[in-house]
This record gives C-alpha cells, structure tokens and sequence, in this order.
C-alpha cells in the first residue's frame, strides 16, 4: 500500500463490531428479566424479513427487532461475500443478557420466508454479490433460469440497435466521483485475473496499461472485443471505469449480450467490488445487462 492510499478497515474486525453492537441494540431494547433471544434475519440485495424470538422461563415469544439492527446486518451480509462463492441468505444471532453471541449463517439454503419475494430478487442479488457456476445450489440455479428465459424472450421483441454505456464498480456499490486515477496495489492482478476468467470462458480479452492523458498516471485496464466494437475496464483507485461502445452494425445481441453478462461477473468476483447499478438508468441498457427494468425500493428499515 502506498503512503497516500487509504487504509480499509480490518474486515473481520469489523464483523465483529457490527455483531457486538447487534447484541447491545438487543439488550438495551429488552427491559423485562429474559433468558435468551434469537435475531432471525432473512435477506437478498434489497429486501429483508427479520423477527426476534424472546424467551423468559418456559415462555417464548415473536417481537419486532430493535431499531438498527437491519442496517447493521445488510452491512453484516456484504462485508461476508466471498467472490465467486457468495454470502449467506440467512442469519441468526442468539444473545444472551450479558451480549455473549452464538451466530449461525445459510449460504446455501433457501430462505423460509412468511412473505417470498420473486425469482427477480435472487437474480439481483447475484449480481450484487456473483457466484461462479459451482457454487450454485441447485434451487438458486433453476430461479436464475427461470428468469434469464423470460428475459431472453423479452429481448428477442426488441430491435437491435447497439450498446453504449458507462458504469463502475466501488468497494459498497454506491456511485463514486472519484478520479484519481492511481490503481490500488492489486490492480495489475485484479486485471491478470479478470481477463483469465473471460479467456476460460472463450472470450478473447487482453490485460493491459493505459496512461490518462492529463495525470500521466498510468493504470491496469482489460481490452475485450465486441465485434468491432470497444469495451475496457480500468482500474483506478476507488472505482473500476467499464465503457462499452458497440453500435448496430458492429455486433450482434447474442455475442454482445453473453459477454457484458461476463464481464460484469467477472469483475465483481475478482475485485470483490460491486456493481453500481443505479449507473445504468434505460430500459433497453439494462436488459442488456441482465439487470431488473429499473431498481427495486429499498426495503431496509
């Protein structure tokens, strides 16, 4: 790292911190003598289903939880994603009175909700946090089937007329507007690796340096051809920059539709960054990508 290059916070530190805290919202919310209580927390990108179980003596009983604890775990969820094997769709976490924990976190079990969101959700939440093809529970695969095939007809109604974008990926997914174009240390391997992913997949890309012209600061990009079209990813240093520039008569859907999938999964399982999907605002772009006609609300209290 160097010296001007912002220190990250420990991520199982901070693990920690957010299920310490966890612990203290439930305590301090709890006023009557208690034994135990359990945290249930069902999630996907942006929706969620928490309850709390609170047992006294031989009695248990349902409640809400505290105010907080949803932000918390949301937060608890993506700072647990491992690239390309995924985060958990359920946790629990059991508190005593004096905030000693036990956690228990489903990676690959399908949530049991009281109200199930649709298979659209769980296709948004593995673009938020992607999985490889091995690390699909066989459940999640036949959802993510069952809506890329209504996507795909959605698409062949459509009329080809190119692809043009400009979006990103940051460490939480929001919009940055940083320009600092120095890469982190992991630059030139995140770009090594990102290409070698799209290779295995038969996808020609080539692993490169460009120079931005007002800084001379020079920075890891990967080159992939759409066609004869253009598509880089550069790697700066609190964003990844994607442009794809593809027009009509330079390409096809079912060659450029295929590899801008691949290439969005490809840099969020390498970088372990996330896609900022609010980058992409047209309908016609976001079927492109795969992605939802336009954001859900986020559903976090």
């Amino acid at each position: 790292m160097s010296p001007d290059e912002p220190a990250l916070p420990d991520p199982l530190a901070e693990q920690d911190r957010i299920i310490s805290e966890v612990a203290r919202l439930v305590a301090a919310d709890l006023d009557e003598p208690w034994d135990r209580a359990v945290l249930e927390f069902r999630s996907l990108s942006m929706f969620a289903e928490p309850g709390i179980t609170v047992y006294r003596g031989g009695d248990q009983h349902l409640d809400f939880p505290p105010d907080g604890t949803n932000s918390l775990l949301f937060e608890l969820r993506r700072l647990m994603y491992v690239p390309g094997a995924g985060t958990w769709f359920s946790a629990e976490v059991d508190v005593t009175p004096d905030q000693r924990t036990t956690t228990r976190f489903a990676y690959d079990t399908e949530p049991v909700w009281e109200m199930a969101p649709d298979d659209e959700a769980y296709v948004d939440d593995l673009a938020m946090f992607p999985r490889d093809e091995k690390n699909l529970p066989d459940w999640l695969r036949k959802k993510v089937a069952a809506v890329g095939a209504g996507r795909e007809r959605e698409l062949g109604e459509q009329d080809w007329s190119g692809l043009r974008f400009q979006a990103s990926f940051t460490p939480d997914g929001r919009p940055s507007a940083s320009l600092d174009f120095r890469p982190p240390v992991a630059a030139g391997r995140w770009a090594e690796d990102i290409a070698g992913r799209l290779a295995a997949q038969g996808i020609p890309a080539r692993a490169g340096e460009s120079v931005d012209d007002e800084s001379g600061v020079t920075y890891p990009d990967v080159r992939v051809p759409l066609g004869t079209g253009y598509c880089s990813v550069a790697c700066w240093a609190r964003l990844v920059f994607w442009s794809v520039d593809v027009a009509a008569s330079q390409g096809d859907l079912h060659t450029v539709r295929p590899t801008v999938t691949a290439v969005r999964e490809a840099v969020s399982a390498v970088t372990g960054w996330t896609f900022v999907d609010a980058e992409v605002t047209t309908h016609y772009e976001r079927a492109m990508l795969g992605l939802p006609r336009q954001p859900r609300p986020d559903r976090r209290r």
